[in-house]
């Protein structure tokens, strides 16, 4: 980006990669408003921070959209059991699936950390 200050203000979010990244795939859900009311897709996850999310899924929200998700991790000792976290922040980039994939790849940021959700 050679200008910066003629970026949207959600792109800020796509420089900073100070937080680590966990590859951790996992199930998420996430919705969006839209035109059409709120709007709400599922996939998993490629890898994780504490500020973004880079999900796998056949729902696409628009770039820039603000989208809520909701992550779910198992409990390693009891199979029932698992843990809910949570980000919201806008869609920053998204890639189209490669023709055997036939899944999307976006990326989710926040300025705010990833949370734990209750109840699970």
């Amino acid at each position: 980006m050679a200008n910066s200050s003629l970026a949207p203000k959600y792109l800020k979010f796509a420089i900073d990669r100070s937080a680590a990244r966990f590859f951790v795939s996992t199930p998420v859900t996430f919705t969006w408003e839209s035109a059409n009311g709120t709007e709400s897709g599922e996939g998993i996850t490629r890898d994780i921070s504490s500020q973004s999310i880079y999900i796998w899924s056949k729902d696409l929200p628009p770039i820039g959209t603000s989208v809520c998700c909701c992550i779910y991790l198992p409990s390693a000792s009891n199979k029932s059991a698992r843990i809910r976290f949570g980000l919201t922040g806008p869609l920053i980039r998204a890639e189209m699936p490669p023709e055997e994939h036939h899944m999307f790849g976006f990326v989710v940021v926040s300025d705010k950390e990833l949370r734990v959700l209750f109840p699970a």
